[in-house]
């Protein structure tokens, strides 16, 4: 199995990185799944990260009805921008403590990246609307 399938099969067991697990993990029943938040080097720290985020959770609380929003988060500045935002800590393994099953360890180029967390925060419940503006259940 190559490292990437490695990877991926110890976040699902170990990490419980999977949609139905971590719904069972916060009694609900929709969860979205925030996979992947990235900005270049050349543009951090003028708040890219942050509207991106808040955005998306704006989509899961109107349009996707999601009662928590849940992200595996890699890095130090995604971690800081969730953190910041309200969101709670479900899991943290660090880099150094992810082996595989004969103890390899599985990333070894993890840069200033030191641990993977794993970040919720449930949603305010929102009313849909329909095209004439009224509210739908």
């Amino acid at each position: 199995m190559d490292d990437s399938l490695r990877y991926l099969e110890f976040m699902r067991r170990v990490y419980r990185y999977d949609p139905h697990l971590v719904m069972e993990d916060l009694g609900v029943g929709s969860v979205f799944f925030g996979d992947v938040l990235c900005v270049a080097a050349t543009h951090r720290g003028i708040g890219l990260g942050t509207a991106l985020l808040l955005q998306s959770m704006r989509l899961a609380e109107e349009r996707e009805r999601c009662q928590a929003y849940f992200a595996g988060l890699s890095s130090v500045y995604s971690q800081r921008i969730f953190l910041e935002q309200g969101f709670g800590r479900l899991r943290e393994l660090a880099y150094a403590d992810m082996k595989d099953c004969y103890g390899a360890q599985l990333l070894t180029r993890t840069g200033e990246h030191r641990t993977a967390l794993a970040a919720f925060k449930m949603l305010k419940k929102k009313k849909r609307t329909d095209a004439a503006g009224s509210a739908a259940s």
